[in-house]
Formats: structure tokens, C-alpha cells, sequence
């Protein structure tokens, strides 16, 4: 089914686009505007009766719409014109109230007028004799914002006055002003603004469904063009579901107006392609941004960052400029910034608005919507934030240092004073090298606070202690390897002492000894004595006493095992000794202390056993070793000598514990050795 107007046929063709996208209608689009013709005459009849209204609604509405494509655009063409023909003013507060109202106003004053005059009485210096003059302060939420940045609540104030006096009841002035409905609160610091308020507000409210087809279907009828009832019943349920409802529906219209066929009327399927009504905008503006080179893309970032900010409660809002203020801001080159803001402008993103006095132009974007909508703008993603989120957090991060500098300069420069902790990180983080926007005492300031954080992030225990800790480390290594190789010199220069005395040992023995040379028994010599014939006897000499073999000097309080005396020469020789008797050795203990205050005992320990035919070679300081005396043997089969030496022990009055310690990875143990490592003196004294 097709709508189609009267007169008209579906498939006329129509050249010019009946929709103006996400910018606001104008006095020169009353004739695309519908929708709003009973709320245009009830403020036209409120106008006649009062010099003041203020027209409050939520951002998307379509107050200035509302305003300028109705109000206005009824007393251009006469409504109300008694007593001459209206003359319309019209301005935004922008980056300078004062200045935007004094120019503004300037081209309807009485000759001979100075801009102070115009600011003090309005109502008098303007020339009404030729008809009424109506000024439209549009966005009047820009006042606010001018002052939250800049801080000039006295060019606040004065511009504020400047308006209410505009509205003497004998005047032929009548002021309206439009502003977003967040704003109203901050309108109570200014009291004759509230009191005007308060005597002229109009809530602008919600487009009924009916309205909302009007809005739809009169302007592609007007064109001579058609619209399928399914198309309008779906764009107008779906602006009603969305936040920026008739700014995003006039692009989408604008959108499939231009991409329709000829002589075709509009249907659903550019709807579906584009995802639904909300995609419209998002992917418009992606293409745009996509088309750019890479030196443009970085160009359109900063420049859209320029002309948009959140404000302190989170919306997202436009921040209109003049364009050396962002050049000067962004540092992009003028041919760059153009080429972008062109490309934009061309698209519907941008308005660009001459001065009649020669200043910059003016760079705003078309509607706030675009800051909701286009997602790489005005995404609130913690992960990937939005391009105005991202200058949000940079900007209040450069604030933030600034006074916090003041302050730390306030306090004579006390280190309490400086950002430390998640604050620094934050402020780092999000300034992003804009330091040199910040003051030199701000770039002072931050300097000082991160050297600060360097010197205690040193001295952290999270950093301190693994230092410290390897330090330990290092020098308990260090340490352990000395010990290890202390320890395995010991017990080469026990191996090599065991193996001399082993030899030793050998060389004693009778089995070592050169045998005697008999005479045959043919030959029998005088001395000989026969079988017949005992032997004379014969003076034994005295034996005599070897002194103990040892690698150590002498030590008098160390008893040393004495061999037995060799037998008389002229006594026949011994039977030969037996294996086991050969291989046999003294038995050995190496006395082990802990410390010099235990070696008065170890000597009198290393005495008795040494009348018991014990050899001590040697008492060694060793500062590792067990916490009970031990008396250690290496081989089974030498337990029983380890047994008696540990019964000279307890006849000494020492206890101790016998343990077998198997050498493994040795290819053997040194045989009859023995080792006593005596207790420490605390566990002794227990």
C-alpha cells in the first residue's frame, strides 16, 4: 500500500531532498516543517501577551526547530505584525555571550549607539520605530558551559540582565530563549532569569504517533514523491523507541531519500540493509571517516574532540569554535583542517557559520545526536572509548594537575602535597602527552610527583624485599660454596693422610719385613747350634719404641698406638701373618668440633683413646654438623671396633650415638675409619 498525495502520482520524480538530516530546520524550511502546527500557535498566542518565553525540553526534541521553522518563520510571514514588519535576531551564546549579544543586536540600534549601551539597556537603545523585534537566544545551555570552562561568572551575569531587560512591558522587544531541560537547576544562580522562567516556560513535549507520520509522509508528498504505510509505521515506531528520536529519523529519511530509485516510492528494504534506524547515522559517519587519508583521520579526531565534551553529569554535548581557536588548539595544518571540516560539512555532520564582522567562522556539528550515535565520537565503552570520553578524561586530568599545583605552591612545596597512587597513575595516564599544555608550574609539579612515586615504588616493600632477598641470597651462595669447597679440601686431605698411613702401616708390618738368609745345613757354622746342642744364651737387646706416624706436628696431649716390639733376631721367624692380618690397619677417629671452646674435651677424648690403641689424627673445627655426639663407622664390619671405641667414650663420661653412614658414589670406604663429631656445647649442656 502507498501513500500518495493529493494530485499527485507515486512515481513523479523529485529532484531536491524534502529532509534536512541531523541539522535543525530553518526559517527557510518552514515549508518541510510538520508536525508542530499546535504547538507553534499556542506559543504565538502566549508571545502576545508577554515579552519573555523560555522553551525547555530534552536534547533531540526539536526546540530550535520549533522555534525557527515555526515561531519565527509565523512572524516573518506576518503573524502578530500590526503594528510593522518583524524583525528577527537570532544567536547562540557560544565561547563569548557578551560579545555574540552586543553583535547581534548592533545592526538594530538607534544610530549613535555604543556597545555599552546596548548591554546596560537593551530596551532603549534598540530602534523599534519601523516594527517589533524578536531575538531567539538559541541553546542558551552554552552560557553555562562558557562559564564552566572559562570561569567569567561577571560576563555571565551581565548577559543575563542584559536579556531580562529586554522585556519592559513598553518595549517592542520580545525575547524567547530554547535550552535543554538538564540545565534548568543551574538557572536559580541567576535570580531575575529564574523569575522570567518562571512567568515564560514552555515544556516542549514528545510528538504524538499522528504528528510523527505528518513529519513523515507531508514532506515526501510536498516533493511529489510516495512513502509504502509499512516504511512510515516502522520509522515511526522506531523513532518513538529511540534517545535522539527525530534527529536520526530526518537522517535516515535524508539517507533513503538519496538512495532511492526513480520514479520508485520509498520502501523498507534500504531499512533492512542499513541494520535499522539507529545504523543510519553510525555508518554515514564511518564513511565519511573512512574515505579521509590517514593524515585527515588523525585531523578529524582532534577536531571533533575540539567541538564536543561531556560535561560533568556524563552527556555528551557540542562545543561550537571558531576555527583559529582549533587550529591553534589541535596544531593541524589549515589546508588539512579545511579539507576535513569540508568533507563533514558536505555530509550534513558540520555547520560552518560566517560572522558578519570578519571573525573566524564558527565550527559546530549539526546535532548533538551525532555525539550519541556515531560510536567512534561518543562511546562510553571502559574498553574502547569514544573520542570526546577520551578528551573528557585528558582534559579533567589536566585540571586536576593545575590545581593541584596551586595548591601544592600554596604549601610551600610539602611532598604531603603531591599526586601520589592511583591519582598520578590516572593523571599520567590520561594526559597522554599534552604535557606542554599544561602551566610550568603544573609541568614543575608533575615532574616532582613522579619522582616522588619513582623513589617510593624503590622503597616498596613489593620491590624492597625481593632485593634484599636476593642479596641474601647471592652471599648465602657465595657463602655455601666456600663451605663446599672447605669441606671437600678436608676430606681429600683425610684421603691422602688415610692412604700415607696405610703404606705406612705395610711397610711395618713383619710380612713386609726382608727375609733372613739360612746357611745350608751342610755348612754348619760355630755359632750354629745343632739339634743336640742347645743354644748358647744370648743378650736380648731392649726394644724400643717408634714415635707414631702422623701428618700433624706432635701433639703431647694426643696418645699414639705404639706397634708391638719386632721379635729377637736370633728366635726363629714368625709364621706368616694371615691375610685379614695383613690388610689390617690401626683404627683411625678424626674428631670433629664445633668450635675452639670444645677442644680442651677433644683432647682429653683423643688421650683416651689413644691408650685404648686408637690413633686421633687430627681435631678439626667443623660449624656444621649434628646436635648429638655421634661416633661414625663406614663399613658393617667394622661395628665392633666402633663399639669399643664408644665404650672409651662412656667411660669418659661422654655419651654418644653409634651410625652407620654409607658412602654412596665412592668406589670405596677408607677401612678401620672412624668418626667423632662431638655435640654442640648448648646441647651438650642440656
Amino acid at each position: 500500500m502507498t501513500s500518495v498525495p493529493p494530485g499527485g502520482t507515486a512515481g513523479a520524480p523529485a529532484t531536491s531532498n524534502p529532509f534536512v538530516g541531523l541539522r535543525r530546520f530553518d526559517l527557510t524550511d518552514s515549508h518541510l516543517f510538520f508536525g508542530r502546527d499546535e504547538q507553534t500557535y499556542h506559543l504565538l498566542r502566549r508571545l502576545r501577551l508577554m515579552h519573555f518565553l523560555a522553551v525547555i525540553g530534552p536534547s533531540g526534541c526539536g526546540k530550535s526547530s520549533l522555534i525557527r521553522a515555526g515561531v519565527m518563520a509565523a512572524l516573518r510571514d506576518g503573524f502578530l505584525a500590526d503594528d510593522g514588519d518583524w524583525r528577527l535576531v537570532t544567536l547562540q551564546p557560544g565561547n563569548g555571550p557578551l560579545e555574540a549579544w552586543v553583535e547581534a543586536l548592533r545592526p538594530y540600534v538607534r544610530p549613535g549607539t555604543a556597545d555599552e549601551a546596548i548591554v546596560a539597556d537593551p530596551a532603549a537603545a534598540l530602534d523599534t520605530r519601523s516594527g517589533p523585534i524578536a531575538i531567539l537566544v538559541d541553546q542558551f545551555e552554552e552560557l553555562f558551559q562558557f562559564v564552566a570552562r572559562t570561569g567569567k561568572t561577571n560576563d555571565a551575569r551581565a548577559f543575563v540582565e542584559s536579556i531580562i531587560r529586554t522585556g519592559a512591558p513598553d518595549a517592542r522587544v520580545y525575547t524567547i530563549l530554547t535550552m535543554r531541560s538538564e540545565y534548568l537547576a543551574q538557572c536559580a544562580e541567576y535570580p531575575l532569569l529564574a523569575d522570567a522562567i518562571n512567568s515564560g516556560l514552555h515544556l516542549v513535549s514528545r510528538m504524538t504517533p499522528a504528528q510523527v507520520r505528518d513529519a513523515i509522509v507531508m514532506p515526501v508528498h510536498n516533493a511529489g514523491a510516495a512513502i509504502t504505510v509499512a516504511l512510515t509505521n516502522r520509522l515511526a515506531d522506531e523513532a518513538a523507541r529511540q534517545a535522539d528520536g527525530l534527529p536520526v529519523l530526518q537522517h535516515a529519511l535524508m539517507r533513503m531519500w538519496a538512495s532511492r530509485a526513480p520514479f520508485e516510492p520509498l520502501g523498507e528494504s534500504p531499512l533492512g540493509t542499513a541494520g535499522g534506524l539507529g545504523e543510519f547515522l553510525n555508518d554515514h559517519a564511518e564513511q565519511v571517516y573512512g574515505a579521509l587519508s590517514p593524515e585527515q583521520k588523525a585531523a578529524a579526531e582532534k577536531l571533533f574532540r575540539c567541538i564536543t565534551e561531556m560535561t560533568d553529569e556524563g552527556n555528551l554535548v557540542r562545543r561550537a569554535s571558531e576555527l583559529d581557536r582549533i587550529q591553534a588548539s589541535t596544531g593541524v595544518p589549515p589546508g588539512t583542517l579545511r579539507e576535513v571540516i569540508a568533507a563533514f560539512e558536505r555530509e550534513g555532520f558540520l555547520v560552518v557559520t560566517t560572522s558578519a564582522e570578519d571573525r573566524p567562522p564558527l565550527i559546530d556539528i549539526s546535532h548533538e545526536a551525532i555525539a550519541r550515535q556515531w560510536r567512534r565520537l561518543g562511546s562510553k565503552d571502559p574498553v574502547a572509548p569514544g573520542w570526546i570520553v577520551k578528551e573528557a578524561r585528558q582534559r579533567a586530568a589536566l585540571l586536576q594537575v593545575e590545581r593541584a599545583a596551586r595548591e601544592w605552591a600554596d604549601n610551600a612545596q610539602e611532598s604531603d602535597f603531591l599526586l601520589k597512587g592511583l591519582r598520578l597513575e590516572n593523571a599520567v595516564r590520561h594526559i597522554d602527552g599534552r604535557e606542554a599544555q599544561l602551566s610550568e608550574a603544573g609541568r614543575r609539579f608533575l615532574a616532582a610527583s613522579q619522582a616522588r612515586d619513582a623513589r617510593r615504588r624503590w622503597m616498596a616493600p613489593k620491590v624492597l624485599v625481593p632485593a634484599i632477598t636476593a642479596l641474601v641470597l647471592i652471599i648465602g651462595l657465595a657463602l655455601f660454596s666456600a663451605s663446599q669447597r672447605q669441606q671437600r679440601a678436608v676430606e681429600e686431605a683425610r684421603a691422602a693422610l688415610a692412604e700415607t698411613e696405610l703404606r705406612i702401616q705395610q711397610l711395618d708390618s713383619p710380612a713386609a719385613a726382608p727375609p733372613q738368609s739360612a746357611p745350608a745345613p751342610s755348612q754348619p757354622t760355630p755359632s750354629q747350634p745343632t739339634p743336640s746342642q742347645p743354644a748358647p744364651a744370648q743378650p736380648q737387646p731392649a726394644p724400643t719404641k717408634k714415635p707414631p706416624v702422623t701428618s700433624l706436628p706432635p701433639d703431647p696431649a694426643i696418645a699414639t698406638a705404639t706397634p708391638p716390639p719386632a721379635p729377637p733376631p736370633m728366635l726363629p721367624a714368625p709364621a706368616p701373618p694371615s691375610p685379614s692380618t695383613q690388610a689390617r690397619i690401626a683404627p683411625r677417629v678424626y674428631i670433629q668440633i664445633r668450635d675452639e671452646s670444645q677442644r680442651g674435651e677433644a683432647t682429653r677424648v683423643a688421650k683416651a683413646l689413644g691408650n685404648a690403641r686408637f690413633i686421633v689424627p687430627s681435631i678439626v673445627v667443623s660449624p656444621v654438623g649434628p646436635s648429638v655426639t655421634e661416633l661414625r663407622y663406614l663399613q658393617p664390619e667394622e661395628e665392633s671396633e666402633a663399639r669399643r671405641a664408644a665404650q672409651v667414650l662412656a667411660d669418659e663420661k661422654v655419651p654418644v650415638t653409634l651410625r652407620f653412614v654409607e658412602l654412596k658414589g665412592r668406589s670405596r670406604a677408607r677401612p678401620f675409619h672412624y668418626e667423632l663429631w662431638l655435640a654442640p656445647p648448648r646441647a651438650q649442656a642440656r
